[in-house]
């Protein structure tokens, strides 16, 4: 008899259309120094709306190979940080 398996991963993903990767750089008013965020944008398309999701990510050279318009599938973390809704890719 055959046992029931899901090798599904728990969370939250987003599928969507990938974009571009950006790069942010905050000002340390403290030392000077600039500090890089790496945000991977994503075009999320349903039937009533179209939304793009930029994620964030420590690992922008894993997204290299991704061509403009390809399809991908991401699984990321939501965060909130005084009332901003933020997301992290799982990586």
């Amino acid at each position: 008899m055959k046992e029931a398996t899901n090798d599904a991963k728990q969370g939250f993903s987003i599928t969507g259309s990938f974009d571009r990767i950006t790069v942010k750089e905050k000002l340390n008013k403290e030392d000077g120094s600039y500090t890089k965020k790496y945000l991977v944008s994503f075009i999320v398309r349903t039937d009533k709306d179209t939304e793009i999701f930029a994620v964030r990510t420590k690992t922008p050279e894993l997204y290299g190979n991704l061509k403009v318009g390809q399809s991908y599938t991401l699984q990321i973390y939501p965060r909130v940080f005084n009332g901003q809704l933020y997301f992290f890719d799982a990586i």
